[in-house]
């Protein structure tokens, strides 16, 4: 019998880059920095100054993606991220991150660039920038 062919593939795409919205928007808000401590919803959100249903979402969110874990009511970051997502980690992976996230911007034209033949020239130089210095601090 052959293999059901289903949306799986296109899903999981879009899915992804829910996710790496999801990290972004948490490295951002410096929640990896605070959650090297245990903290429950009404800390955060008053630390962050931030609507508190909002922060539980994507504490939870985080808690799915296995970058902070959470043990009756109280939210910390998972070993991942303490390695990779706290500013005072030598291993500090937010350059990348950043990176990624700026090419995002012309990846969002792509289809455009392909029909003109070249990218905007302002954002192929600052993603170069940013590219030299991912590469850089993460040599």
């Amino acid at each position: 019998m052959k293999d059901k062919i289903t949306t799986e593939p296109i899903s999981s795409l879009a899915n992804n880059l829910w996710k790496f919205r999801t990290l972004v928007a948490a490295i951002k808000l410096n929640i990896f920095d605070l959650t090297e401590e245990k903290i429950n919803i009404l800390q955060a959100s008053e630390k962050l100054k931030v609507n508190t249903d909002w922060i539980e979402r994507l504490l939870n969110a985080l808690v799915a993606m296995e970058f902070l874990e959470k043990e009756d009511g109280l939210y910390f970051n998972s070993p991942i991220s303490s390695k990779f997502l706290v500013k005072s980690s030598p291993e500090y992976y937010w350059d990348f991150i950043l990176m990624t996230e700026e090419s995002d911007e012309s990846w969002k034209d792509l289809d455009k660039i392909i029909e003109k033949g070249s990218p905007d020239d302002n954002r192929d130089r600052l993603a170069k920038k940013g590219f030299t210095k991912a590469m850089h601090n993460n040599a």
